[in-house]
């Protein structure tokens, strides 16, 4: 997946049946709508709960909800008595998110649920899932969670195939219905390097390819556009104070790093302090456009670092 912030929730009810699954249906619905709202899962789950309020006691209902945030490479997520998901990072690590972990809906006090927000790696898969999936009779969860996870763990495979081989973990005689519900968000675009002579040309050439590389890595018009002149100065800083003008080896390096564009400049000249009247205009200018700036003289060149988070909304 890519694109905004996406809203997930596997919920799960004690009981069969038509009732069960009305009970369900209703919960869920409720849930989404909230999501849609724009309210962060522990609210959510709070707001929700006033609905499981009024169900008969012996009817209990259990929640997880996730809202995943690409852009920024985030999960935030709130558990109300649920079975904990699991996060399988692009190293092919598994673990739980067992940290937000409150009563079911309707039990407890009226406080929005523990609400955490940890990191979530481009290429990351995120799994939810209902208990009929790792309960098994005569073993104990614990059991069936290790099971879970090593069955998850290593290289990521197709999401169909990944739900064929977690779904095969279901007892046979298992009487729960099993969900499970499988996210992935795009894996990190592929970083660029360019080579160029610090002249006319090169400072064409540098903010096409740059340009290039921002769209196709799904960045809005706007934060590229930005990018680009902060870039573009930078290399014109090279050209003056590195070189004085005479055509000169820039090399650009560039790599997206948990939702933040991070591009690296280097020169071989020599830097030459602006002249009184020019102080910092072109550096103000790369500060006011990206998040921060890092100009690193020495004996051998220039490095200058730049880093922007986006800014522009990503669009759903």
């Amino acid at each position: 997946m890519h694109g905004g912030r996406v809203a997930v929730a596997v919920g799960d009810v004690c009981g069969h049946g038509i009732g069960a699954a009305a009970v369900m249906s209703q919960v869920r619905a409720v849930l989404s709508a909230y999501l849609a709202e724009g309210h962060p899962p522990g609210r959510a789950l709070r707001l929700t709960s006033l609905l499981a309020e009024s169900l008969p006691a012996e009817v209990m209902v259990t929640v997880c909800c996730a809202v995943v945030d690409p852009a920024a490479g985030t999960v935030e997520y709130a558990n109300a008595g649920h079975p904990p998901p699991l996060v399988l990072t692009p190293d092919g690590e598994v673990s739980f998110l067992n940290a937000a972990l409150g009563p079911p809906l309707g039990v407890g006090e009226a406080d929005d649920p523990v609400m955490t927000r940890l990191a979530f790696p481009p290429g990351s898969t995120l799994l939810l899932y209902t208990d009929g999936l790792v309960e098994r009779r005569d073993e104990s969860l614990d059991s069936g969670l290790a099971r879970l996870a090593g069955r998850l763990a290593g290289p990521a495979g197709p999401l169909d195939h990944t739900a064929d081989s977690l779904l095969a973990l279901t007892a046979a005689a298992s009487e729960d219905d099993v969900t499970i519900l499988l996210l992935r968000t795009d894996p990190a675009p592929p970083g660029m390097e360019l080579a160029l002579t610090g002249d006319r040309a090169g400072l064409a050439e540098l903010r096409e390819r740059l340009a290039g590389w921002l769209a196709a890595s799904g960045l809005e018009p706007d934060d590229a556009f930005e990018i680009v002149l902060a870039c573009s100065e930078a290399a014109a800083n090279s050209i003056e104070h590195g070189y004085g003008f005479e055509p000169g080896p820039i090399r650009v390096a560039g790599e997206f790093a948990g939702g933040a564009v991070r591009l690296v400049l280097r020169d071989r000249g020599r830097w030459q302090e602006p002249r009184p009247s020019e102080r910092g205009r072109g550096l103000r200018v790369m500060r006011e456009l990206m998040d921060s700036v890092e100009v690193t003289p020495g004996s051998g060149g220039t490095t200058v670092t730049m880093v922007r988070n986006r800014r522009s909304p990503a669009a759903d």
